[in-house]
């Protein structure tokens, strides 16, 4: 019998999916080990080493092009600064259409390009830096282990 493993948003987001009944109904429910998408992929895809290529693998998945290079998550978010620094109250999911990112992204692209860094946007909510080749990956919390604190 073969094994298939979902990592699925809340169902609520998923009304629209008919299989999605048939599927869940023939599974088992297994809890999440840790939570947050982040954990549950490094989970199932049980990288060894330095951690898994979140960037790589989101660039790949939505635009097939991750290939060789170097990447790192840089999603839009909505951070408020305050009097005793900043707080990030949200990230990724902003509801931007596609101009509106592009809006954003139009200033930052040549500060970053300065520095031999490609901002590209595989969706408005889904960001991504291509590193120079050999630049070592950063280690950054997981925004969704952050919201709501102060940066």
């Amino acid at each position: 019998m073969s094994t298939q493993t979902l990592l699925l948003p809340p169902l609520s987001r998923l009304s629209g999916v008919s299989a999605l009944p048939r599927l869940l109904g023939r599974g088992d429910r297994e809890p999440a080990q840790v939570p947050g998408l982040l954990a549950a992929l490094a989970e199932v895809f049980a990288v060894p080493g330095s951690g898994l290529p979140v960037a790589a693998l989101l660039r790949e998945a939505q635009t097939h092009d991750a290939g060789e290079n170097v990447w790192l998550c840089a999603d839009p978010a909505w951070v408020q600064a305050e009097l005793a620094g900043a707080r990030l109250l949200a990230c990724g999911a902003l509801g931007l259409a596609r101009d509106e990112a592009e809006e954003l992204a139009r200033p930052l692209r040549p500060l970053l390009g300065d520095s031999g860094m490609l901002l590209e946007i595989s969706t408005p909510d889904r960001w991504q830096l291509r590193l120079p080749v050999g630049s070592p990956l950063p280690s950054f919390a997981a925004p969704e282990t952050v919201l709501g604190q102060h940066l």
